[in-house]
């Protein structure tokens, strides 16, 4: 009888899913004591993790262990040559929050488009203002709306970092808005995106110079760690903004705080930090025009039960034999 670990809470259909399947033995890690926990890796033949780190440590503690079962996509915290030396598969639960972060991203394009922000402000500063203040409003000058007001994405060009799962959506959709799309992915068959109008370029720091809007979607790697650094991000149009909700350390923080500050990009939005939390010193936390959130473009109540239910699949296929092989992520040589 095959012994499923779930590292952290997830939503209670997964759970439900796990324990319907005759035969697996289910052990909610999340009220376990550390001996108790220790003594259930050492039993476990799959995990189900959502942030629990999967290191070569993880891995001696866990001899038993034949899969990985991510509650996601990302597998940051999963040492991928360690689970290939222990024969490990790692499996992810994909599409299952891909339009969480699609919404997510285009709720970023959109508020960096237009002041929602200086406008919410606004209008909240309406009640605390005195009977002569209101008197002295016209319908053109209220809730900073003679701050300037703001811009269409219609006919701006957007540059999609990564044409995969998240990307070619966000890619779709900015389009249906009227924007112009390139793309940069050395590794996406063109004939599809080509076929939806989007221009693909060679050379990211040439697309980069072409872009007013720009957007990540693509896995933290060797190849992508610190892609868009100090150079890259001058390179940029001026005026321009820039969007990831795709991995912490794909951007230099401290290199977009600098261009945020001296007015280089109109604006950012950033979901994901190289270190998360990030630290109370953190130069975005203070910089201008940035939308910061915590990690959350996933974070719905859709996606969170997607994730969990697809990861639970996951789990159950795997035992039974038949794990869709596109959900099984590649392994390195």
């Amino acid at each position: 009888m095959p012994t499923v670990l779930v590292t952290e809470p997830i939503h209670p259909d997964g759970l439900a899913l796990l324990r319907a399947r005759p035969g697996v033995d289910v052990i909610d890690g999340g009220s376990l004591d550390a001996p108790a926990f220790a003594a259930a890796e050492a039993r476990a033949d799959g995990v189900l993790i959502r942030f629990h780190r999967c290191d070569d440590a993880f891995f001696a503690r866990a001899p038993r262990l034949r899969i990985v079962a991510r509650h996601g996509v990302g597998v940051d915290n999963v040492d991928l040559h360690a689970a290939r030396r222990r024969g490990v598969t790692v499996a992810i639960a994909a599409n299952a929050n891909t339009q969480s972060v699609v919404e997510h991203t285009l709720w970023m394009l959109l508020s960096l488009a237009k002041p929602f922000d200086r406008w919410r402000r606004g209008m909240a500063e309406l009640p605390r203002r005195s009977p002569a203040e209101l008197a002295a409003l016209t319908p053109a000058r209220y809730a900073s709306r003679d701050e300037g007001p703001g811009g269409e994405l219609s006919g701006k060009t957007l540059l999609v970092i990564g044409l995969g799962r998240i990307g070619s959506v966000v890619a779709r959709h900015a389009s249906a808005l009227g924007m112009r799309v390139r793309v940069v992915d050395p590794y996406v068959d063109r004939t599809a995106g080509e076929r939806e109008g989007y221009r693909f370029m060679d050379s990211l720091d040439e697309a980069l110079a072409q872009a007013d809007y720009v957007t990540l979607h693509c896995p933290r790697n060797e190849e992508t760690l610190g892609m868009i650094g100090r150079e890259r991000l001058a390179r940029m149009r001026q005026g321009a903004a820039l969007v990831n909700c795709a991995r912490g350390g794909l951007v230099d923080e401290i290199a977009l705080s600098d261009a945020l500050r001296s007015a280089h990009l109109s604006g950012a939005g950033v979901d994901v930090f190289d270190v998360e939390p990030p630290p109370a010193d953190h130069p975005l936390l203070t910089a201008p025009n940035v939308l910061l959130t915590p990690h959350a473009a996933a974070a719905t109540r859709e996606a969170a039960r997607r994730m969990a239910t697809g990861a639970a699949q996951n789990l159950v296929d795997f035992f039974d034999g038949r794990l869709d092989p596109s959900m099984v992520y590649p392994l390195p040589p």
